[in-house]
């Protein structure tokens, strides 16, 4: 298996100026820089189409404590950002969608990083990517490698489309994401990486309760679903999740979903445990798969529900072991705890 150089990825964060930016590229809609710290992104700026709310920017880049603010009217059920100017998006503020239940949809194909100041104040699910294009279910295309190629749908998106075989990475350093219940988040690119905030010591965080989070990481040209149980056919990149928790974990089942080539798990939880309904499921699917240094994996009910299923899957090469500061080794169960049944381990 490939060894990493984990400080890398960390370092690249910590060691970029981010400079806040959130300009309008012109094509969709006027050519304008947004005013900060408090950017107000607001319907008559973008373009509407159905119930799909469309914007381009040049760039997309929050320092701590800038907001951008997606607003609009209350039927709008999508509201789809890409970035064109081909530099990475650097995220250390708050990204809020004041529209009740609307989706967003974030793409930069140059790269994303998000900070350990990052929040999410969002009304539905979120999903960011560093794919070129948005597919719809109609067959249209929101384009941002190719602007000019790009259509409007009134469809829901369907898929995000990679048309180029270097996709950029798309890295969370001490970030700390979470979308309303029931609802889902998703990260999808390159290479992956969501770890620890190694100055501050903060973990990074992904919750989705009782929603479901879906990473994928992908190598090559190709499309990345927003199904998470379809199977693609890709070239699948690396995902390293270090000092980290992932959580779908309330009274409703989750799921969470990992798909990539390399998927590394140290250090970190992942939980899709429940109160009183059956427990969630963990779907993690790959070339190889390292669980490392007091890693748990958990779909535990603590009701009156049966624990979750936990599927890893690994084409080539499974690799257990290391335990944590503690001395504690890595666990994969799902406990059932409560009068009258057993305990399901894995």
């Amino acid at each position: 298996m490939k060894t990493y150089h984990l400080g890398y990825i960390s370092l690249i964060f910590l060691s970029c100026t981010v400079k806040a930016a959130v300009t309008l590229d012109g094509t969709v809609g006027q050519r304008l820089d947004l005013v900060g710290p408090d950017y107000q992104i607001t319907q008559d700026l973008g373009q509407r189409t159905g119930h799909n709310l469309f914007h381009s920017f040049g760039e997309f880049s929050l320092s701590q404590g800038e907001i951008a603010t997606f607003s609009g009217e209350h039927s709008i059920k999508n509201v789809i950002g890409r970035v064109t100017g081909g530099h990475p998006s650097h995220i250390d503020g708050t990204i809020r969608n004041t529209i009740p239940k609307a989706d967003l949809y974030l793409i930069n194909p140059a790269g994303m990083m998000f900070g350990k100041n990052v929040q999410l104040d969002v009304q539905g699910a979120f999903h960011a990517s560093t794919a070129d294009a948005i597919h719809f279910e109609d067959g249209e295309i929101f384009n941002a490698l190719h602007p000019e190629q790009s259509s409007f749908s009134s469809a829901n998106p369907s898929a995000f489309g990679f048309l180029t075989s270097q996709p950029q990475p798309l890295t969370l350093t001490g970030s700390q994401l979470a979308v309303p219940q029931q609802a889902h988040l998703s990260l999808i690119g390159g290479d992956i990486h969501i770890q620890a905030d190694i100055a501050s010591q903060q973990l990074a965080t992904l919750q989705a309760q009782s929603g479901h989070i879906y990473i994928v990481s992908i190598a090559d040209k190709g499309q990345v679903t927003l199904n998470p149980s379809e199977n693609n056919r890709l070239s699948n990149g690396n995902i390293l999740i270090q000092s980290a928790q992932l959580n779908t974990a309330a009274n409703q089942a989750g799921q969470i979903y990992i798909r990539g080539g390399q998927f590394v798990l140290r250090n970190s939880l992942i939980t899709a445990s429940t109160g009183n309904d059956n427990g969630g499921a963990i779907d993690i699917q790959a070339d190889d798969i390292e669980i490392s240094y007091g890693s748990r994996l958990t779909t535990s009910s603590f009701g009156t529900g049966q624990g979750g299923d936990i599927n890893l899957q690994a084409t080539n090469d499974m690799q257990f072991f290391g335990t944590d500061g503690n001395g504690i080794g890595n666990q994969v169960f799902s406990n059932v705890n409560h009068t009258g049944q057993g305990v399901r381990s894995i």
